[in-house]
């Protein structure tokens, strides 16, 4: 957290008769470093201090994974559970219900709507060919269209 990096070094399934499996990501460009802002650092630091006195609470019960979200004894959160929460907090923040996979899509498209260079987009996201980001990830927004007809327009328009 203090150098606002986030490690992305392996991943973790569910598998029925041996519980949970931690592995490599799928491709090289999945084990990544992913710069964060000190929003989101402040909200991991948040992370943290609930996750501490989840530890004390625990007690011995308590599974030290080296994972930043976890259930009450630090493994893994079941997706069922976490859906259930990400659903509840979209209801009660009234948003629309999207699956929460979508927030990567959402994520990807508003940062090169912004005009962050899609390599690093490729690279945050952990893809291993920008094409995969560009055409899975990256969707068009009518502001995304608006600002071809300007810059054509800019182009071909006399003064």
């Amino acid at each position: 957290m203090e150098r606002g990096v986030i490690a992305v070094l392996r991943t973790a399934q569910r598998i029925r008769a041996e519980g949970w499996v931690f592995g490599e990501p799928k491709t090289r460009a999945g084990r990544r470093s992913v710069r964060v802002g000190a929003f989101a650092i402040g909200l991991l630091r948040a992370q943290r201090s609930a996750q501490n006195a989840s530890r004390l609470r625990a007690g011995p019960a308590w599974q030290d994974l080296d994972l930043i979200f976890t259930s009450s004894r630090g493994t893994p959160i079941e997706e069922a559970r976490l859906s259930r929460t990400y659903r509840a907090d979209l209801e009660r923040a009234q948003l629309p219900r999207i699956r929460l996979h979508d927030l990567r899509h959402t994520a990807a498209t508003l940062l090169i709507e912004s005009g962050v260079n899609i390599k690093a987009v490729q690279a945050a996201l952990g893809h291993s060919t920008i094409a995969v980001t560009m055409d899975i990830y990256a969707h068009v927004t009518p502001a995304m269209q608006d600002s071809v007809a300007l810059a054509m327009n800019r182009l071909f328009a006399a003064d």
